[in-house]
């Protein structure tokens, strides 16, 4: 199962690679390297600047965070909310790489699970301070 997790963080990782290479190419030097993007949503939010910043900036951090294994779980955490646009707009408006958003979902599930127990406590600790208030 080692080789498995492995291998689905390798995958995010080189998916984010090529999501924040594309999206500070364009911001730096206006071009696209994997060409001209595909349908309304996404070319709508690439004019929105200052969003669009800030996505590739939390998309570097979590291919920094994926790819030299500091903090993964802050990295894959940044990027579930994330992963689910993308395999959104897959689904809905790029339906050509409907396989990427498969294998996106898929290694998703599987990095989650082994970061399950890294997770618990935040939702164990919250849980516990707000039937400790409801008590009082």
């Amino acid at each position: 199962m080692k080789y498995i997790e492995l291998l689905a963080r390798y995958f995010l990782v080189f998916w984010y690679f090529l999501c924040v290479y594309d999206g500070w190419a364009y911001l730096f030097f206006g071009m696209h390297p994997f060409g001209e993007p595909d349908g309304i949503f996404l070319p709508a939010l690439m004019e929105t600047t200052y969003f669009w910043v800030f996505l590739k900036i939390i998309q570097t951090v979590i291919f920094i965070s994926l790819a030299f294994n500091f903090k993964p779980v802050l990295g894959f955490t940044l990027s579930l909310p994330i992963s689910s646009i993308i395999c959104l707009l897959y689904f809905f408006e790029i339906p050509y790489l409907l396989p990427m958003g498969v294998l996106i979902i898929i290694s998703t599930v599987i990095l989650f699970r082994k970061y399950l127990p890294s997770l618990l406590p935040l939702l164990d600790t919250y849980s516990e301070r707000a039937n400790s208030n409801i008590t009082k």
